[in-house]
């Protein structure tokens, strides 16, 4: 699956050894490890910060980065057999190229071989056209532009919508944070800022309403079912799922060229609607972490509805399901995207 493939670790150690009874030569001892996040905007420059290994005879230290698809390598000696975190720092550009590459560190010395840790990143263009293609929206269809993020690309700030009956929907998760709030307010997907952008940030209930732009809301459950019918022509009770009515949501789309739905034959994407859904999956936030939880099979969305205990109301897909089933959470721990609303 895609998307899992690509939710690699960013902090990984591989240990290495000499050939058994062929090389004699001693390896450098500990373990290299570094930081990289699994996702990167295309244009964009990362630091590395490789440490770990070290001569446990006191020779000199060199530690290397490379990424090979890149062209890039760099070699740093340092007059001390052992270094911290911080003191070796290599930069990597990423080229306009999207998709899923090799970075190794390592660390090395005179008369000994290697230690070295290999992590992979995926290059993303978050714009529409960019990384994810064939869901239907195009630079000239109307949008707003949501400017409370000036930090961010204003293209990346660009929301997408369609009309739906009095209504008009937008085509594409929102991203939005409160300034000064991007740690704590809404979880980019693996933590990586630049996949707001892409699949949306995933919002706790409370969070939900406080992203729409001005003039934007979340649309009810009541008005979630209005729209299914239009495309279904089946009434729905409120609790009830979306009969047949998943394809008319779901967009056929790629990312990086490769189809984000699986295929499955009771369900015919259609993206009729106009809403272009995607596998964004969701979120559950656990003491002080976010665990992602179904990228590839699953679309989940808030409304503004909560039921009488107290619950929220949420509707969502699963990709082996032609329904847009109901479902409530706790306010404050499960996250899911956002679709704003506003009256035409």
């Amino acid at each position: 699956m895609l998307i899992l493939a690509l939710a690699v670790a960013a902090v990984a150690t591989v240990s290495c050894k000499k050939d058994d009874k062929t090389d004699s030569t001693p390896y450098v001892s500990g373990s290299v490890r570094f930081d990289l996040p699994p996702y990167g905007r295309i244009g964009d420059t990362f630091t590395i910060e490789p440490y770990g290994g070290y001569n446990p005879d006191g020779k000199d230290i060199y530690y290397y980065c490379s990424c090979p698809a890149f062209g890039v390598a760099d070699t740093i000696r340092f007059n001390k057999s052992k270094i911290e975190k911080g003191e070796a720092s290599f930069k990597i550009t990423i080229p306009d190229t999207l998709g899923t590459f090799i970075v190794t560190c390592g660390a090395k010395s005179d008369g000994y071989n290697a230690m070295t840790n290999t992590v992979t990143f995926t290059s993303i263009n978050p714009v529409p056209g960019g990384s994810i293609t064939g869901n239907g929206i195009s630079f000239t269809d109307e949008h707003i532009t949501d400017m409370r993020n000036t930090s961010i690309p204003t293209a990346e700030l660009q929301y997408y919508y369609t009309t739906i009956g009095n209504l008009k929907w937008m085509k594409h998760n929102m991203a939005y944070y409160p300034f000064g709030e991007k740690d704590t307010f809404g979880a980019p997907y693996l933590d990586s800022d630049v996949m707001s952008y892409v699949f949306g940030r995933y919002y706790t209930f409370e969070e939900a309403q406080k992203v729409c732009p001005t003039g934007w809301r979340l649309p009810t459950n009541e008005e979630w079912t209005a729209v299914a019918k239009i495309y279904t022509g089946k009434d729905t009770a409120w609790s009830e799922s979306m009969v047949g009515a998943a394809g008319a949501f779901m967009a056929d789309a790629s990312f990086n060229g490769d189809k984000m739905w699986e295929f499955w034959p009771a369900v015919k994407i259609t993206n009729a609607s106009s809403l272009s859904f995607i596998p964004a999956g969701y979120a559950i936030h656990n003491d002080s972490f976010v665990k992602f939880i179904g990228a590839e099979d699953y679309a989940a969305f808030w409304t503004s509805t909560t039921t009488p205990e107290g619950k929220a109301v949420y509707r969502y897909i699963n990709v082996h399901q032609p329904d847009i089933m109901f479902g409530t959470a706790d306010k404050t721990s499960f996250a899911a995207s956002v679709r704003c609303v506003s009256e035409y």
